[in-house]
């Protein structure tokens, strides 16, 4: 099984590298009646899907063209495709594509027929024996594809190249903030921002692995998974872990808009400003504190074993 989706909820697809198309229903695993015209025309590609459930219609693109099968099972050909390119097609809400066996570095992309020029970086790192499919994403409205390392914005309108990358990409991800993620062959990840396309992570403990996919999940922490050694799992990077020592131990925590004071079992108040992560203003007592406030005028109400301040 080379790919898996998902058509209705709870409806599923499976992708195999022969072509043939099984779905899994209501408890059930089918096989798609016509998978005879699939493989007829396939000829070693993989094949990139839409089904619409409620014509019961499937529309699927290979390298050779684009081809759609009715309820009935009869199949007519939408596109012949016979230059060297990443051909592009929106069906419904749906997206289907295929990259074409590349033989040079002037290439097209065609999105849903329009077609556009692009040339391939051809310098050493331009991996022109790399023969991996495409990858489209959209992020923010933004349609991204890729070619072996090169990875170009549609706008609507126009053909942009965005980025080289320093091997093939093989993975696209959109996290909640719109950073793009680029996963590489053998070579970890860039995050792009969407405002500067710059490169603003680093996980060295990734460097060397094939990155297939990235998930911000609801807490704001990320799932990675490799090709070489299974799924990484890294929490929230914008929290910052700060450390008070070994032996502190904590009593109470008050925070204000601004500052967050700390209470400890050895009588240190801490006021520590997130903006000045590394100005913490320590005042010591003679006992250890058990409760605190800061009211609204901003003064510290502290109480310790037999005293008030």
């Amino acid at each position: 099984i080379f790919g898996f989706q998902e058509s209705k909820p709870g409806k599923l697809w499976f992708k195999s590298y022969s072509g043939r198309l099984s779905y899994y229903e209501d408890g059930k695993i089918f096989s798609y009646p016509y998978n005879d015209k699939i493989q007829s025309v396939i000829k070693n590609s993989l094949i990139s899907l839409a089904y619409s459930e409620d014509k019961k219609q499937l529309d699927f693109v290979i390298r050779t063209g684009r081809f759609r099968i009715d309820s009935l099972g009869n199949m007519v050909t939408l596109d012949s495709i016979k230059e060297n390119g990443l051909f592009y097609y929106e069906v419904g809400k749906e997206s289907i594509w295929t990259l074409t066996r590349l033989v040079r570095n002037n290439h097209i992309i065609s999105i849903n027929d329009q077609k556009f020029e692009i040339t391939l970086d051809d310098r050493i790192y331009a991996f022109s024996d790399f023969n991996g499919s495409a990858r489209t994403i959209k992020c923010a409205g933004i349609l991204y594809l890729t070619i072996r390392n090169h990875l170009f914005k549609y706008d609507g309108s126009e053909i942009e190249l965005m980025h080289v990358g320093r091997a093939p990409i093989i993975s696209l991800s959109c996290d909640r903030v719109n950073n793009l993620w680029v996963g590489y062959l053998n070579s970890g990840f860039d995050r792009l921002s969407p405002e500067s396309f710059n490169n603003n992570l680093s996980l060295p403990q990734l460097e060397s692995f094939s990155i297939t996919s990235v998930l911000n999940d609801k807490d704001g922490g990320l799932w990675i998974t490799t090709l070489e050694n299974g799924v990484y799992y890294f929490p929230n990077l914008e929290i910052i872990n700060q450390s008070f020592g070994v032996n502190t131990k904590i009593r109470k925590v008050f925070s204000t808009s601004n500052i967050v004071a700390i209470g400890t079992q050895q009588g240190s108040l801490m006021l520590y400003k997130p903006s000045q992560a590394n100005n913490l203003v320590e005042k010591r007592f003679n006992a250890p504190i058990w409760s605190f406030f800061i009211d609204s005028f901003g003064k510290i109400w502290l109480y310790t074993d037999s005293e008030l301040y």
